[in-house]
C-alpha cells in the first residue's frame, strides 16, 4: 500500500506540473498559435534552433550553446510531417475509443504485437552491429564532419554505407555540396580508409548528379593458405587467381627473383635480389612460419643452378634438405665455425677472380660461381653459441705452453667473416638470409657493427611483430599494420618503398622442396662436401698415386689436383626415436612409439598418405626422412 500511495503521489504531481507549464505557455503565446508551431514543426516559443528550410536540412545550430535536437536538423517539412501523422493517429485512436472501442482495441492489441516484434528484430540486429556501429560507422562520421558539410547530430548512416566486413564504403555527399579539391578529396579518401582500416583501399568519386558519392573498394585479403598447385581463402576469393598460380609464378620467375607467395586481390609477390637487395631479413616470432619461408626460398635458388648453405643451430629445421649434393647442411656449432671461416676466405677468392676477370670497361669474363644462398637460422641462438665456442678455444689454447699458443683473436674469425659477407656478398653473388625471432643488433654480430650488418639487408619479412621490432626494422615513418597470429602471415618491407606488402607464404611439403631442390645441376665446393652428405666423404689420393706427366728431367710433374667425387645417393632416413630426439614430434606425445602407431593407424583409415618402412634397424623401422617429416608437420598442427 505504502507504494501505491508514492506511485500516485508521483503521478499527481507530474500532472500538475504539465498542467502549469501547459497554462503558462497558454497564457504567454495562445492556444492557436501553440497548435501551429506544433503542427508546422517549429520550437514551442517560436525561435528557430537551426539554420534549416522547409526542405533544406539544417547545417548549423542558432541555440546559445551550439546544440539543438535531432529533429531541428530534418527539414521543417519532414519535421512537419512526423508531428502532424502523430497527431492525427492520436486523435483518431481517442475517437475510435470512445465510439468503436472494441474494434479499436483490437487494432491496438495486433499493432502492438507487429510494433513488438519490428522493434525486437531492430533491437537484436542493432545489437549484432553495435561493435560495427561503435568503432567504424560513428567515428567514421564524427572525423568527417569538418571535411565533409554534414552535421554532427545527423545519423551517420543517412549519407554511410558501410557493411560490417568492411569490404566497400559508400559516402553519399549532401546536395548541393561544391566539388573538393584534390587535396580535400585525398584528405577524405585517407580519413575514411584510416578509420575503417581498409589498407590501399580503391576509391572511385561518382561526381555527376545531384549527390556526389565516394565508393571505397577494399581490396582481397590474401588467401588463408597458398600451396604449390592449391588456395585457400576466407571469404571473397580473387577473381581470375589459378590454383596453381605458385607454380607458375616459379617456372617464369626471372633467375634474380624469388616468388613468396600471394598478396592482396591474388597477386604473386616476389622479391628481386638484383633490384631490391641481395639479403633478407626474417624476423618472425615462434610458430609464425620461419623453417615454411626458408623451404620456400631454398629450392628456388637450387632449381636455378645456384647452392645453399643452411647453418642449423636448432639441428632440426629443414630434414628435406639433408644429404642433397647441392646443400651444405651444418648442424653443429663447430660445423657452422668452419663454414664462416670458409666463407670468408670464399669472398676474397671471389673477389680476385672479378678483379683479373674484368676488363676496363667493366665486363666480367667467365663466373666468380654459382649464386650461393646462406641461410642462418635461429640468428640469436647461433650467435650466442659461435661466441661461447671461440671463448672456449681460446681458453684452450692459453692453457697451452707459450710455444704452442696459436694466440687465437678476441673476436671469432666466423663472425667476422659473417660480417664480411654481408657487406660484399652483392657483388659477388653471396646472399645471406637472417632467419631470427627477433632480428636485434646482438643478432647481427653485437654492438655498432652489428646494427651496420643489419642495414646491409634491404629486405625485411615481419611476422608476430610488436611495435619495438617494427620501428627497428622498418622505422616510425611507415604506419604499422595490425600483426597477424596466422601461420605464414608476414609484411614485406623493402627499404626504398613506403608501404609494406601483406603476403601469404607458400607452404612447400619437405617432399615438395626436396623434388625442386633436385633439379638443380650444381654442387657444392670440394671443402664443403663433408657438410653435405652422411658418412664418410672419399679421400682424394695424393698427386704422386694419381701419376703425372714425367718431364725431360726425369722429375715427375704433379697431376691436376682431382675433386673427390659426390658420392653415391644418399638415403635420409630416420626412426622414431630420433625423431623424437629432434623434437619433431608433437609435445604432447608422452609415449612416441605409441602415439605415432596411433595417428599412423587413424591416418591410413582417413585416407592420408603415410611414411613407409624403408628398413629395419634392429627391431626399430626406419622411415623415409621427408615422407615422416611431412606426415608429422601434419599431425603437430592437428595438435
Amino acid at each position: 500500500m505504502p507504494v501505491l500511495l508514492g506511485l500516485i503521489t508521483c503521478l499527481l504531481f507530474t500532472a500538475w506540473g504539465i498542467a502549469a507549464v501547459a497554462s503558462k505557455r497558454l497564457r504567454a503565446h495562445g492556444l492557436h498559435v501553440l497548435v501551429w508551431r506544433w503542427l508546422t514543426g517549429e520550437a514551442h516559443h517560436g525561435k528557430p534552433q537551426t539554420n534549416r528550410g522547409w526542405r533544406r536540412p539544417a547545417t548549423r545550430a542558432l541555440t546559445p550553446t551550439g546544440h539543438a535536437r535531432h529533429w531541428y536538423w530534418l527539414p521543417r517539412s519532414q519535421h512537419a510531417l512526423y508531428r502532424s501523422g502523430l497527431t492525427a493517429v492520436t486523435v483518431l485512436l481517442g475517437a475510435g475509443l470512445l465510439s468503436q472501442r472494441s474494434r479499436t482495441l483490437a487494432y491496438l492489441t495486433i499493432t502492438g504485437c507487429a510494433a513488438a516484434a519490428y522493434g525486437a528484430w531492430r533491437a537484436v540486429t542493432a545489437a549484432r552491429l553495435r561493435h560495427h556501429r561503435r568503432n567504424y560507422v560513428k567515428p567514421l562520421h564524427a572525423r568527417l564532419t569538418h571535411l565533409v558539410p554534414v552535421p554532427l547530430p545527423a545519423r551517420p548512416e543517412s549519407w554511410l554505407e558501410v557493411p560490417p566486413d568492411r569490404s566497400y564504403a559508400a559516402l553519399t555527399m549532401p546536395r548541393g555540396m561544391p566539388l573538393p579539391s584534390p587535396a580535400e578529396q585525398t584528405a577524405i579518401e585517407a580519413a575514411a580508409a584510416a578509420t575503417l582500416g581498409m589498407r590501399n583501399a580503391r576509391p572511385t568519386w561518382r561526381k555527376a548528379g545531384p549527390q556526389m558519392q565516394l565508393r571505397l573498394v577494399a581490396p582481397v585479403p590474401p588467401p588463408r593458405w597458398v600451396g604449390l598447385d592449391h588456395l585457400e581463402w576466407d571469404g571473397r576469393a580473387a577473381p581470375g587467381v589459378p590454383p596453381d598460380v605458385i607454380r607458375q609464378a616459379i617456372l617464369t620467375a626471372e633467375v634474380h627473383e624469388f616468388v613468396l607467395g600471394v598478396g592482396e586481390d591474388g597477386h604473386v609477390v616476389k622479391i628481386s635480389l638484383t633490384h631490391d637487395s641481395p639479403h633478407i631479413i626474417v624476423s618472425v616470432d615462434s610458430g609464425g612460419g620461419k623453417s615454411v619461408l626458408v623451404r620456400c626460398l631454398l629450392p628456388q635458388m637450387l632449381l636455378r643452378g645456384g647452392i645453399a648453405a643452411v647453418l642449423d643451430s636448432k639441428l632440426v629445421s629443414h630434414p628435406s634438405l639433408r644429404g642433397l649434393p647441392n646443400v651444405a647442411y651444418c648442424d653443429d656449432i663447430p660445423k657452422i665455425h668452419d663454414f664462416l671461416v670458409w666463407l670468408d676466405g670464399e669472398l676474397n677468392r671471389r673477389a680476385r677472380f672479378v678483379r683479373d676477370h674484368t676488363d676496363v670497361y667493366g665486363r666480367l669474363t667467365g663466373s666468380p660461381g654459382p649464386p650461393l644462398l646462406v641461410v642462418l637460422e635461429e640468428q640469436n641462438l647461433t650467435m650466442n653459441r659461435l661466441r661461447s665456442y671461440w671463448d672456449e678455444l681460446r681458453a684452450a689454447d692459453k692453457t697451452l705452453p707459450p710455444d704452442q699458443r696459436q694466440n687465437l683473436p678476441a673476436v671469432s674469425p666466423a663472425i667476422r667473416g659473417f660480417e664480411n659477407a654481408s657487406y660484399a656478398g652483392r657483388e659477388l653473388q653471396i646472399i645471406l638470409a637472417f632467419v631470427a625471432q627477433r632480428f636485434t643488433a646482438e643478432a647481427a654480430g653485437g654492438g655498432a657493427k652489428g646494427a651496420a650488418v643489419r642495414l646491409n639487408a634491404g629486405t625485411r619479412l615481419l611476422g608476430g611483430y610488436d611495435a619495438a621490432t617494427w620501428d627497428m626494422l622498418v622505422g616510425r615513418h611507415v604506419p604499422m599494420p595490425p600483426p597477424s597470429r596466422h601461420p605464414g602471415r608476414m609484411q614485406l618491407y623493402v627499404k626504398g618503398r613506403n608501404d609494406p606488402v601483406e603476403v601469404q607464404v607458400a607452404f612447400f611439403t619437405h617432399q615438395q622442396a626436396r623434388q625442386l631442390a633436385e633439379t638443380g645441376d650444381q654442387r657444392v665446393p670440394a671443402p664443403l662436401r663433408r657438410f653435405t652428405v652422411f658418412g664418410t666423404v672419399p679421400q682424394v689420393p695424393p698427386p704422386a698415386a694419381v701419376g703425372g706427366a714425367t718431364g725431360g728431367d726425369g722429375v715427375t710433374a704433379p697431376a691436376p689436383a682431382i675433386p673427390p667425387p659426390p658420392g653415391p645417393p644418399v638415403r635420409n632416413v630416420m626412426t622414431i626415436r630420433q625423431a623424437a630426439d629432434a623434437g619433431l614430434l608433437p609435445a604432447s606425445w608422452t609415449r612416441p612409439g605409441g602415439a605415432f602407431r596411433t595417428a599412423k593407424h587413424r591416418a591410413a583409415k582417413r585416407g592420408v598418405p603415410v611414411p613407409r618402412v624403408v628398413a629395419m634397424k634392429g627391431s626399430e623401422a626406419l622411415y623415409d626422412a621427408v615422407e615422416l617429416a611431412d606426415f608429422l608437420e601434419q599431425i603437430s598442427q592437428a595438435h
